[in-house]
């Protein structure tokens, strides 16, 4: 931060006045400046994401303070913001939510973050206006918008070691008020592993497609009403289990590749009325449907066969009222939604076991939620929330069993046996009520200081994973977080410098365990989460940018015995204490531009246990294009360090491993 100082200083005396456009933010579900939002939040253009090579899930959490990430498939990856969420791909509920284009999303929504205009990275409990599902933070993903003017673009990416893609958009006018976009992508990895036992180098191979189509129509009376189809789908391999020895050297060892097959679909309608008085009317409608199928390599599972499936789908409709007034903005609205998730998957070591279960929950919520802003003197402002949300949640469970038991204590499987255990019908809800207050200040021109305070949830739930009807019948506990936050943004001539203090503390925090029958929600009584968040931009010079970041989190247990082992005073799995980074756009004009980003991530122990440590690493990614005409050809190369890390871990010893170094070339071709 001192040095983007010293390069503030050395431009001001060298180079014409540069400044820095206010960015605009929509996570508070109305338009609003970054430099007066009370909460903690990172915004990152679509345009610069491409310069940064930001197209997945995992990608971006290695890019933003106080957030990483855990990943066991390709392009599988879950948010872990301040400590929260490194479980959650075991979990029932998400700690951190994603939001497309106004609905909330799971699953392979999050994982391609292609052809979109801004993402927000928004840190702390968003629970007041979100609800369940956005208690670690939230990232809202604002795709590119249809527009009246035409426009197309080809784009073709090769690279080593052996990837390929092409990208298409169209669009423009369909009439006077109505405008289309369409906008699709397929690609084919081969991955950076090799396994040492087979030779083969396409272990975490991916077939990957992705497509989104939007409209706009403007209505009569100022309204418009939106549409938009996502989709995509990743096929491939799942050899990326390996001994830590192995992993960092991109190695594996495995005997069989496995094989992923996921596949992500959504709707999305959105209609906005302007009425009188200054207020609008918006109502927003989702359809999102996530089918997850992966056959785990024989081998990552001690000889086991392992198939997990995981079938979701979820409706919601929210409709809310808004106004904005000179010194009073309020929002107001009703939020439904059902969701629906099955889950089965089996085990098999043929004739002496083999296990097959059947799990479905379903999920109806219902929440009002209201928020008002009050500027009731210069320069303060106050804003306060209050969710009322209620969750039901069903749960059907059944297994099938088979093998044989040894009855004579001789250590051989001697006697057949089988069982069909079942659960029916088993109820758990939830009612909760989620405030939210913040006071912002204005001492001077460009500069903001706030003070908040949020609650955030997930609700109980039931372990779809159980491998027992005893475990099946076990529902985990509701979890709360009482968060407390001091922020402050500053704004000068081409430069803007952002700080923030948090304290989390958690009741209840559902935490997955890995037992001998399998994994296993519990709740660990009592957490915190405590940290500083540091960012700063710089427009050096016309032609040069310069970002920076900063984050430390100490995320810990205080009350918390899995079996025999006291976990108190333990950081978090999968979350680094501190990670800071570095990036920079430069454009001398002409047809040459030059992107780099240096960030380095603090060592940390790897979820499910804590045992296994994952040391620091460095990623250096960095693109130089070159434009003439409609053409632009664009170098591109990431992980240049080669960085060997970690992802997830087995209790056996295995860990995923990371991929290596990717360098490719993009031809991009624009037809208007």
């Amino acid at each position: 931060m001192l040095l983007l100082c010293g390069l503030a200083g050395a431009a001001s005396a060298g180079e014409p006045e540069v400044t820095l456009p206010e960015v605009t933010v929509s996570a508070g579900k109305t338009d609003g400046k970054l430099s007066r939002t009370p909460a903690s939040v990172t915004v990152i253009a679509g345009e610069e994401a491409e310069r940064r090579g930001i197209d997945s899930h995992g990608e971006l959490a290695q890019q933003v303070p106080n957030v990483y990430f855990t990943q066991w498939a390709p392009r599988g990856a879950s948010l872990n913001v301040r400590g929260l969420g490194y479980s959650d791909d075991e979990n029932d509920t998400q700690s951190g939510g994603f939001v497309i284009d106004g609905v909330p999303m799971f699953g392979n929504a999050a994982q391609s973050l292609f052809d979109v205009d801004q993402i927000e990275v928004v840190r702390g409990p968003q629970s007041t206006l979100y609800g369940m599902g956005a208690m670690s933070g939230l990232v809202v993903v604002r795709t590119r918008e249809a527009e009246s003017l035409p426009e197309g673009r080809l784009s073709l990416d090769l690279g080593a070691p052996r990837f390929g893609a092409i990208a298409a958009t169209v669009g423009g006018a369909l009439g006077d008020d109505t405008a289309a976009r369409l906008s699709l992508r397929a690609g084919s990895d081969d991955g950076t592993l090799t396994n040492t036992r087979s030779g083969a180098k396409d272990g975490t191979s991916d077939d990957n497609f992705a497509g989104r189509l939007r409209l706009n129509h403007r209505l009569a009376g100022g309204g418009t009403l939106k549409f938009g189809l996502h989709g995509a789908r990743d096929r491939g391999h799942l050899d990326m289990w390996a001994t830590p020895a192995e992993a960092r050297r991109h190695e594996t060892s495995g005997s069989d590749q496995g094989a992923t097959d996921a596949r992500f679909g959504a709707a999305v309608a959105e209609y906005v009325q302007p009425l009188a008085n200054g207020m609008t009317l918006t109502d927003i409608a989702g359809y999102v449907d996530s089918q997850l199928h992966i056959r785990m390599p024989v081998s990552a599972l001690g000889g086991f066969l392992g198939v997990f499936n995981e079938d979701r789908r979820q409706f919601s409709n929210e409709f809310r009222l808004a106004r904005q007034g000179e010194s009073l903005d309020w929002l107001t609205g009703l939020w439904l939604a059902r969701h629906d998730k099955e889950g089965p998957f089996s085990f098999s070591m043929r004739p002496f076991y083999a296990s097959e279960v059947v799990t479905r929950i379903k999920a109806d919520t219902v929440a009002w939620f209201g928020q008002t802003q009050w500027r009731f003197a210069p320069g303060w402002e106050l804003t306060a929330g209050l969710r009322l949300e209620r969750t039901v949640r069903k749960f059907d469970w059944s297994a099938q069993e088979s093998g044989y038991a040894d009855t004579d204590g001789d250590g051989m499987p001697d006697t057949p046996y089988s069982a069909s255990p079942a659960v029916r019908g088993v109820r758990a809800s939830s009612t909760v009520a989620l405030p939210k207050l913040a006071l912002g200040y204005v001492p001077a021109p460009g500069h903001y200081l706030y003070a908040s305070y949020a609650q955030g949830y997930k609700p109980g739930g039931f372990n779809h994973h159980a491998n027992s009807e005893t475990e099946a019948r076990a529902p985990y506990k509701v979890e709360h977080a009482d968060q407390f936050e001091l922020g402050w943004r500053g704004r000068w001539q081409g430069m803007s410098a952002g700080a923030t203090v948090f304290h989390t503390r958690l009741r209840d925090q559902q935490v997955v365990e890995n037992r001998p029958q399998g994994t296993f929600t519990a709740n660990a009584a009592r957490s915190h989460s405590q940290g500083v968040e540091l960012e700063a931009a710089l427009q050096a010079t016309p032609t040069l940018q310069v970002k920076a970041s900063a984050g430390y989190v100490r995320a810990v247990f205080d009350e918390y015995r899995n079996a025999s082992i006291d976990y108190a005073g333990r950081q978090f799995p999968n979350t680094p204490k501190g990670s800071a980074g570095v990036s920079l756009h430069y454009a001398p004009g002409g047809a040459w531009e030059a992107n780099a980003s240096l960030t380095r991530i603090g060592k940390s122990t790897l979820f499910p246990g804590t045992e296994v440590e994952n040391p620091a690493y460095t990623l250096l990614n960095a693109s130089l294009a070159y434009r003439s005409g409609p053409w632009e050809w664009r170098l591109y190369g990431k992980n240049l360090l080669d960085a060997g890390y970690f992802t997830r871990a087995l209790t056996s010893g295995l860990v995923v491993a990371s991929p290596g170094r990717t360098v490719g070339i993009r031809l991009t071709r624009e037809f208007f």
